[in-house]
């Protein structure tokens, strides 16, 4: 679990480890969070639901970028839990998200639902609650922008360590499964 504020890298090192397990040859897919619960929502309506879910089964790594910027609705929450519950413990799952995990509870809704899925997420993550500047941030005089050029060098050194003490843990979790080879 990633979270921070906006702009500070989060779907930046979900990215750089989904990158890091595919040249590991491990199956890799990249969601933003409310785009797949609107394309399952779709493939409820056209009935590709299963063969979607059979997608996102299949991956070794699943990453859910975005997680929360919306409550979730019933639909959405039903969707969520069987995700979960199909990966709990068997494969890997890398969520960012804007909203710290004590905020998860309330936007995922439903009680009974929120207490299941939280328990099957929260129990064994690694997290990384990131702070600092958002790196989109407009500059508004020649100091500042020194300062915080200045911050951000130290800030994307700092950033690189993390990638990469995260992916060596990532790494050796990973290396724990076995699996076969994705053969084209």
């Amino acid at each position: 679990m990633i979270t921070g504020p906006t702009g500070i890298g989060k779907s930046y090192i979900a990215s750089a480890l989904g990158h890091q397990a595919c040249a590991n040859e491990y199956k890799v897919l990249y969601w933003s969070t409310p785009k797949l619960f609107t394309r399952l929502k779709q493939a409820k309506a056209d009935n590709s639901y299963t063969k979607e879910m059979l997608k996102i089964e299949r991956s070794e790594l699943l990453i859910l970028d975005d997680f929360g910027l919306h409550p979730l609705d019933a639909p959405s929450r039903a969707m969520l839990m069987e995700i979960i519950e199909d990966r709990h413990e068997q494969m890997s799952l890398i969520i960012t998200s804007q909203l710290p995990v004590s905020a998860w509870f309330d936007m995922i809704g439903d009680k009974t639902i929120a207490d299941a899925i939280l328990d099957r997420i929260v129990h064994n993550a690694h997290r990384i609650d990131a702070i600092g500047y958002d790196h989109n941030m407009v500059m508004e005089s020649p100091l500042q922008d020194i300062r915080i050029n200045n911050l951000l060098r130290y800030y994307f050194t700092f950033r690189l360590s993390i990638i990469i003490t995260f992916y060596r843990t990532l790494s050796a979790k990973l290396s724990s499964f076995c699996y076969q080879p994705i053969l084209h």
